[in-house]
């Protein structure tokens, strides 16, 4: 009887820390506040449940889980060498996620098998629903009170997260959906192959919504890689074709009666021309601005190319660069690189930035070696998003990032390809 009530117990406890897995990764897309609070309670439960089942010598850390500690490790010593240590602190807190999650994730690589991995993605799907949903009521309430039609528009659509977080969300739930669809063509009723596809709608055209160019631009190419790769894959190739020519149809149809969208990209098209003939070193198009950006990054990171700068001392470097290349936008605005992988070598130098990569390329390989297109998807998304946005540098990013590149690192031959079971 008493062996009885502490298997129950234990079950208990391993059921409410997996449920706590499956709750962050339903508030990662929905809001900020509630995540730190959910990582904590998550953490304390593995050591619970790791105490109870004495496994800790169950914990398997993998590469891609030691890349991530390394680097922040590497933030972490960069403080040593910051003048502004206020900053370099605050960095390191909010990148904890670096540390914590590989550990969690690892320490609860014994419970998680390939039914529990779909329902993690699942949650992720149903979370960017609710908060995709949620952000049209809130922009129609918001309408029917001004007859602001910019409420339905950029940061204001988005206003839980920046547009560029948001859309990098948007973007990796449209391929989970995407692939599930093909995954399950030939066993989805008509009725939820229509349902997840008005989903995969929905969502990108919030990304068009919310207008981040990068979002859009990184959108187009990776559902057309992926529905590429399907084509070539799968013998039935009537899903796939159709997939392609709405797609096509849909851009049409933006491109032509979208007039923000258009407009947006034609204005950057041009700005880049003409800095090509004008040089010009104060530049008022975002586009343009991060091209100067980058050069200045580029400069500073000559400097100091080995440990960079510290982690506290990126806007004080950067300003300084700005300054003497008479910059006037980027010393008002503190701007960062916008650029994550110029952002990482500035701070913690080519060191921190070769650790950022080997993340990146281990993630790649991972994905082929268990012919996983989810890991390679996320990796090529999170890939491209890194070169317009510094996405590591707040916690929206941070813990999207790592939280999935912690998942993936755990998974094995027999977690992965499980698309095909039933998840929702």
């Amino acid at each position: 009887m008493k062996q009885i009530i502490n298997n129950l117990r234990q079950n208990t406890l391993e059921n409410i820390t997996l449920f706590l897995v499956l709750l962050l990764t339903f508030l990662l897309p929905i809001s900020k506040k509630p995540v730190p609070l959910t990582i904590i309670l998550l953490a304390v439960f593995t050591i619970i449940l790791l105490i109870k089942k004495k496994s800790f010598n169950k914990i398997k850390l993998t590469g891609i889980h030691i890349g991530l500690i390394v680097l922040y490790i590497l933030y972490a010593i960069g403080i040593i060498y910051s003048e502004n240590i206020k900053a370099g602190l605050f960095d390191i807190e909010i990148k904890m996620s670096f540390l914590a999650l590989p550990l969690i994730m690892a320490a609860l690589t014994q419970f998680i098998n390939k039914d529990f991995y779909n329902k993690i993605l699942s949650a992720f799907v149903v979370g960017m629903t609710v908060s995709v949903i949620y952000s049209f009521i809130r922009a129609s309430y918001n309408y029917f009170q001004n007859r602001d039609i910019s409420e339905f528009l950029y940061a204001k659509l988005s206003s839980a997260f920046h547009p560029s977080y948001f859309s990098m969300y948007l973007n990796f739930a449209i391929i989970i959906l995407v692939y599930k669809i093909f995954a399950n063509q030939n066993s989805y009723k008509l009725s939820k192959k229509i349902f997840l596809s008005f989903l995969v709608l929905l969502f990108f055209t919030t990304i068009i919504l919310v207008n981040s160019k990068a979002g859009i631009l990184i959108s187009i190419i990776s559902v057309f890689i992926l529905l590429l790769q399907q084509l070539f894959k799968l013998k039935n190739k009537l899903t796939a074709i159709s997939f392609i020519i709405l797609c096509a149809l849909f851009i049409i149809f933006v491109w032509s009666k979208v007039p923000t969208v258009k407009h947006r990209f034609l204005v950057s098209i041009a700005a880049l021309e003409k800095y090509k003939l004008e040089k010009n070193i104060n530049p008022e198009e975002g586009t343009v601005q991060r091209i100067v950006i980058w050069k200045h990054s580029v400069k500073a990171i000559k400097e100091k190319p080995l440990f960079g700068y510290g982690t506290g001392d990126l806007h004080e470097t950067l300003d300084k660069h700005f300054k003497e290349g008479k910059f006037f936008h980027g010393i008002t605005t503190h701007l960062n690189c916008h650029n994550q992988y110029l952002q990482t070598a500035v701070c913690i130098g080519i060191t921190g930035l070769m650790v950022l990569l080997f993340i990146l390329i281990a993630l790649f390989y991972k994905g082929f070696r268990l012919k996983e297109p989810i890991i390679i998807f996320f990796a090529l998304i999170i890939s491209l998003h890194f070169l317009f946005e510094s996405m590591l540098e707040t916690q929206a990013g941070i813990i999207f990032i790592s939280f999935f590149i912690s998942l993936f690192g755990i998974l094995k031959k027999e977690n992965t390809n499980s698309l095909k079971a039933e998840s929702f």
